[in-house]
This record gives structure tokens, sequence and C-alpha cells, in this order.
């Protein structure tokens, strides 16, 4: 994970350890050994203290002995991240709960997820090649 994240900041790792395995994102309040979390306030950095952190993203260096990226905008680089490490891959078909309606035509590349309504169309609907139809109730 650290030798993606290096690649995908283009920003080096100062204090990098061997040793230093990332598994997950967390928040400045559930860090562990292996969390890679952001600070945008040096103030938060004191709370750190005494805990182990696998990788800080902050906007200076720290005193703290965690791998750190320094840079400027903290929670973009973070969130960024979270968004690449986190996304899902495409997975080809319909749901067995999405609905399709008559005149609908379905790329059989098109990933149709759980919920997905396409209605009934007069003309012909088409969902495309690599298009993803969502639908969440987070």
């Amino acid at each position: 994970m650290l030798s993606e994240i290096k690649k995908l900041t283009g920003l080096p790792v100062l204090q990098e350890r061997a040793d230093g395995t990332l598994t997950h994102f967390a928040s400045i309040d559930e860090v562990d050994a292996s969390a890679v979390i952001f600070i945008e306030d040096i103030k938060h950095a004191e709370s750190l203290q005494g805990k182990p952190v696998g990788l800080i993203i902050t906007p200076e260096q720290l005193s703290h002995p965690a791998m750190q990226i320094v840079c400027e905008k903290p929670r973009q680089v973070f969130f960024s991240l979270v968004t690449h490490f986190n996304a899902r891959a495409l997975v080809p078909g319909i749901h067995p709960t999405a609905v399709v309606g008559n005149g609908v035509t379905i790329d059989p590349s098109a990933q149709i997820d759980a919920y997905a309504v396409l209605s009934d169309r007069s003309e012909e609907r088409r969902v495309g090649k690599e298009c993803r139809c969502r639908w969440s109730g987070d």
C-alpha cells in the first residue's frame, strides 16, 4: 500500500520504515500502527503523542515517529487515496433486484446494481459499455 501511495501522490514519505505496513484509513480518534490518517491543524498532533500511527498526512513535519507525508492540502490527498483504494471494480451483469423495462438494451459489459430501475421507453434506451447505473440506500 505504501509504494502505491507514494506513486499516486508523487510526494516523499518522511521517516519511511521498511516494516511500515499500512492496511486501512482511519480517523484521528481510531489510530493504530497500520492506519493512514490526516491532520489539517498541527494542534491535533498533540493527541497523537504516545499512539502508534502508520502514516500521517500533514501540512508540516511533526515530531511524531510515524511515517509522514507533508503537503499543502492533507484532507484532499487523504480522500483522494480513500477513493482510489476503496473503488469497486466493475462487475458486469444485472443485479437480481434491478428492474429493466421494455425497450432497454444493456451492453454485456455494463454493471446494473441493486435496485436500479431502468424504466420502459417508447424509443430504445441503451446502457453502454462500461456504464454503471447505481443506487445506494446508504
